[in-house]
């Protein structure tokens, strides 16, 4: 999930970078992953997640899933400014 978090956050704009998009613009978009925290936060975070059978991770685990977006983050971003030549339109 934090994969497609990254992900629609990157690529609103596949040939503006993030910080000139400004990333708090689109309040839907916004809005929806608060909304996506919360949710995972409350299965993930209470006895809830129990029900459903979800394993808890462990914290080697979450700082891998947040280090690898991290460098995908920054391979979509450096990738847009060669879009941007390649594709003028």
């Amino acid at each position: 999930v934090v994969q497609e978090i990254v992900y629609a956050i990157v690529c609103r704009n596949l040939k503006e970078l993030v910080y000139k998009q400004g990333i708090f613009k689109n309040k839907i978009l916004n809005y929806g992953i608060l909304i996506l925290l919360v949710i995972e936060a409350i299965v993930f975070l209470t006895p809830i997640g129990s029900f459903i059978s979800i394993e808890t991770l462990s914290l080697n685990i979450i700082l891998n899933a947040l280090l690898f977006n991290l460098v995908a983050f920054i391979i979509y971003e450096l990738i847009k400014p060669i879009l941007k030549r390649l594709f003028k339109d």
